[in-house]
């Protein structure tokens, strides 16, 4: 495509960009970044699972509401894809550092045990992310539960319910889910962490290195190679 004329290349470009090779390169990645992959005895799940983000980027379907649909999903995992996202990890923490890792391109993890030395992460953050997950049966049908917590091991209480960096959710309805207030604050055009997470990820997918390498590392301290 380099070597042809202006008119030709760009129509070897929409050639591409329409092909099933491209829609299987871009979900492979996706799905690399959602980390699918077979769990014990549960191949449906990530079969269906597969082939409903293969759908989303076949339909042109943007990266917020492909998050937003995840991360508000129920049903059963066999029958469905969105909510095998919910059985990617075992418990409550593990899915808050996977979601702030793949989602916001942020290592909370650091913040389990202290707050971070470096960062503006707290503890208060992390227990607060895992206590939005809490209330979350991840089982073959993932439904929402009406009470589930983490213990804050600072205070040894159950964690209050907090988004990253931001405003606890304690006067948010006991009833209500909690996720879809996650999601909301996630992506928000506000936000500053989910937007630059993946373009981020879409820039090594095209050039092979990051802005900001790792990744799933943008910090103070993870200085970008080009920050404008």
């Amino acid at each position: 495509a380099g070597n042809a004329d202006p008119r030709k290349r760009e129509v070897l470009i929409d050639a591409f960009l329409a092909s099933p090779e491209f829609v299987d390169l871009w979900t492979y990645r996706l799905a690399r970044i959602l980390r699918i992959r077979s769990q014990p005895n549960d191949a449906p799940g990530t079969e269906r699972y597969f082939r409903w983000l293969r759908e989303q980027v076949a339909n042109d379907v943007a990266w917020d509401k492909i998050v937003r649909t995840l991360l508000v999903a129920e049903g059963d995992a066999h029958e469905t894809g969105p909510p095998n996202f919910w059985r990617t990890t075992g418990d409550a923490r593990a899915q808050a550092e996977f979601v702030s890792e793949a989602l916001l391109g942020v290592r909370l993890r650091c913040a389990n045990c202290h707050n971070h030395p470096l960062e503006r992460w707290t503890q208060d953050d992390y227990h607060g992310l895992a206590a939005i997950f809490a209330r979350v049966d991840n089982g073959r049908i993932v439904r929402r539960l009406p009470h589930g917590e983490v213990i804050h091991p600072r205070t040894g209480q159950a964690a209050i319910a907090k988004l990253p960096a931001d405003r606890f959710l304690e006067a948010v309805d006991a009833n209500a889910d909690l996720r879809a207030a996650f999601s909301d604050w996630l992506i928000s055009p506000n936000n500053p962490y989910f937007a630059r997470a993946f373009v981020n990820r879409v820039w090594k997918g095209l050039f092979g290195h990051g802005l900001v390498e790792p990744v799933d590392d943008l910090s103070v301290t993870n200085l970008a190679s080009h920050p404008e």
